[in-house]
């Protein structure tokens, strides 16, 4: 059974789901239960360029995609703690 390319496509999206902040995190929210919600990989998209603008989400999707270091929104370097790992 062959699955029409758009019913493929939405399975594709919500498959990975997206962490939404109501109140952005970047703009002082924090990430408890009450200020997230789940949204399919369109609809995060889409938020977070009328969040951000879509200029903005450009320059971070393509940061993103040339690198391994993690960047904000805004394309800066986030620090990121390195993992602890057992001695030996």
């Amino acid at each position: 059974m062959r699955l029409h390319r758009q019913t493929r496509a939405t399975l594709r999206q919500t498959a990975r789901p997206g962490v939404h902040h109501k109140e952005l995190f970047a703009r002082g929210g924090d990430h408890s239960p009450g200020n997230l919600t789940l949204l399919c990989r369109a609809h995060n998209t889409l938020l977070a360029e009328q969040d951000y603008g879509k200029d903005v989400m450009a320059r971070f999707r393509a940061s993103a995609s040339r690198s391994t270091v993690p960047v904000d929104a805004y394309g800066d370097r986030i620090a990121v703690q390195p993992r602890w790992r057992a001695p030996g």
